[in-house]
């Protein structure tokens, strides 16, 4: 499996490259929620096939992913103490969710090559709480 950081000065962050090669070892990733920002500011929508767009969040995403190619199925999980919220945004839209039979949200289906910006929210503003992300596919 190949996972490279690359330099985004736009965002100051990094991207987390994701390859093939996923399928044989899961991709984690850790940060903490935060923010006063509305999550429906960034989604523009509701709802979304994968649910609701609620929580805070910060302006800039927790994360950057590029899909070297065509994923026809990838797992996003956000593992954490507290209730947590997630809202992607991609080439191809929006997906949000907010609890996924536990506290905690998750994304999963076919996901098309490209950048894809991730925020973890939570329920108040300017909460800063830890999580880890958990990303598996095939």
């Amino acid at each position: 499996m190949f996972i490279s950081l690359i330099s985004y000065p736009a965002l100051a962050q990094n991207i987390v490259t994701i390859d093939r090669g996923i399928a044989a070892k899961p991709v984690v990733l850790s940060g903490n929620t935060g923010g006063n920002l509305q999550a429906l500011s960034i989604s523009q929508v509701e709802n979304t096939a994968t649910g609701y767009c609620d929580g805070y969040i910060s302006p800039q995403p927790n994360h950057l992913l590029e899909l070297e190619s065509l994923f026809n199925f990838l797992r996003l999980e956000i593992e954490s103490s507290t209730d947590t919220t997630v809202l992607i945004k991609g080439s191809e839209g929006v997906w949000c969710n907010d609890d996924s039979g536990s506290a905690n949200p998750m994304i999963e289906g076919q996901w098309q090559k490209g950048l894809y910006k991730v925020w973890v929210g939570s329920y108040q503003p300017d909460t800063r709480n830890s999580y880890q992300i958990r990303i598996t596919g095939q």
